[in-house]
């Protein structure tokens, strides 16, 4: 092999490896590689009269454009936004339903824009509160009489 033939071998050896890492940076695009906008639990249960925060993962504050949050069934469950990046439910009654939530966002993530998500709640019956007996009063005795 002439000094000539190497070089155009190393040339075309660098020209291909070249081509070959552009090719891979095409493939990964932001959008790819964000991670899916989802709530960060798909069931959940409270009890009558109580509430529950539920965290939307994967996207930030500033992205959000839009949040509306609707529950199936409000005699059991009512569920309302907390802020632009969570919701809150409240059991009212015994009985399960779901709650949907639909997020507009300013920017794409993960290529969509909006977004509809999904939680079942299950209300169960609040802890009877234990009542105490009432104590018991000791009445004072009479003073023995002197004999």
């Amino acid at each position: 092999m002439t000094t000539s033939q190497s070089r155009n071998l190393r040339k075309a050896g660098a020209v291909a490896l070249s081509l070959a890492l552009a090719m891979s940076m095409l493939a990964t695009t932001p959008a790819a590689a964000a991670k899916k906008v989802k709530l960060a639990k798909s069931k959940i249960t409270v009890k009558v009269k109580q509430t529950k925060k539920v965290k939307i993962k994967n996207v930030k504050k500033k992205q959000v454009k839009k949040i509306t949050v609707k529950s199936k069934n409000t005699k059991i469950a009512t569920a309302k936004k907390n802020g632009k990046v969570a919701i809150k439910v409240t059991g009212k009654k015994k009985g399960s339903t779901k709650v949907t939530t639909k997020l507009t966002l300013k920017q794409a993530v993960g290529g969509k824009k909006a977004y509809t998500l999904k939680l079942n709640v299950t209300v169960k019956k609040a802890d009877a509160a234990p009542t105490e007996a009432p104590a018991p009063t000791v009445a004072p005795t009479a003073a023995p009489t002197p004999v």
